[in-house]
């Protein structure tokens, strides 16, 4: 069987890839360091979670996926408050 965390990350996907392609996701009010959220990856264009390290310029951040330690810079609109049901593990 698939470990735990693989399916973890599998059923953070699923969720907001169907809130994505039925247009149902939210952005959040204000975004601030040290925010959770969830966000595309570019490697491997899955939703993950993840944590803002860092403001850059006006519309972007510095984000780091908190599951593998990747970072990236992203647009403040490819951010998304995350699940409560997902801020486990």
């Amino acid at each position: 069987t698939a470990p735990s965390s693989l399916i973890f990350a599998s059923s953070i996907s699923h969720t907001y890839d169907t809130l994505e392609k039925s247009h149902q996701l939210v952005l959040p009010e204000n975004i601030e360091i040290g925010d959770f959220g969830v966000a595309k990856c570019s490697d491997d264009q899955q939703w993950h979670r993840a944590r803002v390290i860092m403001c850059e310029g006006l519309d972007q951040i510095r984000i780091v996926f908190i599951d593998f330690g990747i970072m990236e810079v992203k647009s403040v609109r490819q951010f998304f408050p995350i699940d409560k049901y997902f801020t486990s593990l």
